[in-house]
């Protein structure tokens, strides 16, 4: 997740701080550029796909410890083997 958010733009970052100066890839003109904008958009379906599929998770995880299911007791088996031993 973190190479998806971190990599499009942190190496158009880079590559626009090596050309135009540290100050220029910081500034507002950037951030609010064309191709940074994309970039971030397009990372909203990857994290749509995110949240969803880690909310039900938390909310089951919260069920689990809230409300949880009691255990049956259960009573020893009345002598049932598992085998029968047949002799001639």
């Amino acid at each position: 997740m973190a190479l998806v958010n971190l990599f499009p733009v942190g190496t158009i970052q880079i590559y626009d701080s090596v050309q135009n100066g540290y100050w220029h890839a910081r500034s507002l003109d950037f951030v609010t550029s064309r191709v940074v904008s994309i970039l971030e958009w397009a990372r909203l379906p990857g994290d749509i796909v995110l949240i969803l599929g880690v909310l039900p998770l938390v909310y089951l995880g919260y069920q689990a410890v809230v409300h949880p299911k009691p255990t049956a007791e259960r009573e020893e088996p009345v002598e049932t083997p598992l085998f029968t031993e047949v002799t001639d």
